[in-house]
């Protein structure tokens, strides 16, 4: 069964169809302020004969985003449709953060977040500096810090990461311990962009 098409512009020229399975969403936006937003969606929408570039007959556009989370990509559709009341109800968990913040690095559009980001954002417990005694150490918190330039959250993650990594019980992998003494293998989580990831 098909979802329901959820209006972030109900007058939008462009529908975008994120996630896969039982969780995707379908989500109508106006492509120009996608185009403006984002580099890669510049390329990707106006850039030439690709896929997804705009039919060229009347038929519907619609755009495939399977890999993407839905409700993290809701939330990054808010703020580029200008919608920062709903934006803050949405992000309530650091786990909503990291998931924005993979999109905001792979799509090119951190920098969106910056002329509000401290009002909300800087009030997180993922996020706020004076957090680092009562907060968890996380990698997640850490890809936070970076996106944001929170060089001191990110110094104090990382300081504990290195020091809590072991490798698997079958030797085949780095994991990282939290402090509740859960082990998790490091390839599971994004540390840094994703041009650096191959490096």
């Amino acid at each position: 069964m098909r979802p329901v098409i959820e209006d972030i512009d109900k007058d939008g020229d462009l529908v975008l169809r994120v996630g896969s399975g039982s969780e995707r969403r379908e989500y109508r936006v106006d492509s120009h302020a996608l185009r403006r937003a984002s580099p890669v969606f510049k390329a990707m929408l106006f850039g030439g004969p690709w896929i997804e570039s705009k039919p060229a007959d009347a038929s519907d556009w619609v755009v495939a985003l399977p890999e993407d989370d839905p409700s993290a990509f809701q939330v990054l559709l808010l703020i580029v449709h200008c919608q920062f009341a709903k934006v803050s109800t949405a992000m309530a968990s650091g786990d909503k953060l990291y998931d924005l913040f993979i999109l905001c690095d792979k799509y090119g559009m951190t920098a969106l977040t910056k002329p509000w980001a401290h009002d909300d954002f800087g009030r997180h417990p993922a996020y706020s500096q004076q957090s680092q005694v009562t907060l968890a150490p996380c990698p997640k918190t850490m890809f936070i810090a970076w996106e944001f330039g929170g060089a001191k959250m990110f110094r104090y993650h990382i300081h504990y990461l290195v020091h809590n990594l072991l490798l698997s019980r079958d030797k085949s992998a780095l994991v990282y311990r939290d402090i509740g003494g859960n082990e998790t293998p490091l390839r599971e989580y994004r540390l840094g962009p994703l041009d650096m990831e191959g490096e």
